[in-house]
């Protein structure tokens, strides 16, 4: 999993990324470079951010959730902390009610 790439992505990972079956991005990828570089090396699973245009508006949803290896995974870009959600993640942490939660640059039990 990763996040706030803003375009760039560091030769480590795309090493890294070789031995996984698919790749997270939590949001920020910056340019739709991005998806192509990680979609080239795995299947990827993502969400869109705040600095992410309409191209990548348009490949991406706002949210995303599916089940890995029997959790089920929510995935946003914005979600605030446990006891301090963001008002809207914590409407959809309620609709949802995910296993774990993936945004920005961490993941977590709910």
């Amino acid at each position: 999993m990763l996040s706030e790439t803003h375009g760039f992505l560091d030769d480590a990972l795309i090493t890294n990324f070789r031995e996984c079956d698919e790749i997270w991005h939590a949001s920020d990828l910056g340019t739709s470079q991005v998806i192509d570089q990680l979609n080239r090396l795995k299947p990827v699973r993502g969400v869109f951010g705040n600095v992410d245009g309409p191209e990548i508006r348009s490949r991406l949803p706002e949210d995303l959730e599916w089940c890995s290896e029997n959790a089920r995974v929510y995935m946003t870009h914005i979600d605030g902390y446990p006891g301090r959600y963001d008002p809207r993640a914590r409407r959809e942490l309620e609709r949802r009610k995910p296993d774990f939660l993936s945004a920005d640059i961490r993941t977590s039990r709910v």
